[in-house]
């Protein structure tokens, strides 16, 4: 039987309790084989600070999200300025999904106030296989970023575009399709789907 996924990403103005910026997600749909994959559907929207909340320049530094390129992506949009206004819409888009997948899926589901049923965080999942660097304090691997889990699959990504949600979800997404490939972590996922 087929499952329902919604692969999604967060850009805040901070750690958990911050403003989200930005959320992005794909709908898709996968066979129990992991053979064939279908875009149900997709979300993207911005939004400003909570107001009284100042801007994090550490956080914005990373995405780039200020509050003219919020003004430029929202331009001829509807939907309110603020995430926790609009989470409704959020809700309602993964509406009968249990299936969840993030880069970091603990940071992006802290700003969720919904449970997700099921989770598969593609940096976790990848610890061992991507084997980034040994931490000798932790005695494990260094959790791999998204960008050194992009390089082990050989999906191509642009630089310029890590930390933008929606480029994010989708080099998730492509990593998850290779995940799916490889005999070392095809078992992974199929574990997660039942």
């Amino acid at each position: 039987m087929a499952k329902e996924i919604v692969i999604f990403d967060v850009e805040t103005n901070g750690m958990k309790g911050s403003s989200v910026l930005s959320i992005s997600a794909i709908k898709l749909r996968i066979d129990d084989n992991l053979e064939t994959w279908e875009k149900l559907g997709e979300y993207n929207r911005f939004y400003f600070r909570n107001p009284g909340e100042e801007i994090n320049y550490g956080a914005v530094n990373v995405n780039g999200l200020t509050d003219e390129v919020i003004r430029e992506k929202r331009s001829a949009k509807v939907y309110p300025k603020h995430f926790l206004e609009d989470i409704r819409s959020f809700e309602e888009f993964c509406s009968g999904v249990e299936h969840f997948v993030a880069h970091n899926i603990k940071f992006d589901e802290s700003f969720i106030p919904f449970k997700l049923v099921k989770k598969f965080d593609t940096m976790i999942e990848n610890v061992d296989i991507v084997r980034v660097s040994w931490n000798s304090k932790t005695n494990s691997y260094k959790w791999p970023k998204l960008i050194e889990c992009a390089n082990y699959y050989k999906v191509p990504f642009d630089d310029a575009n890590f930390h933008e949600s929606l480029y994010d979800v989708y080099i998730t997404g492509r990593i998850l399709y290779r995940m799916s490939r490889y005999h070392k972590t095809k078992g992974r996922l199929k574990k997660f789907l039942t």
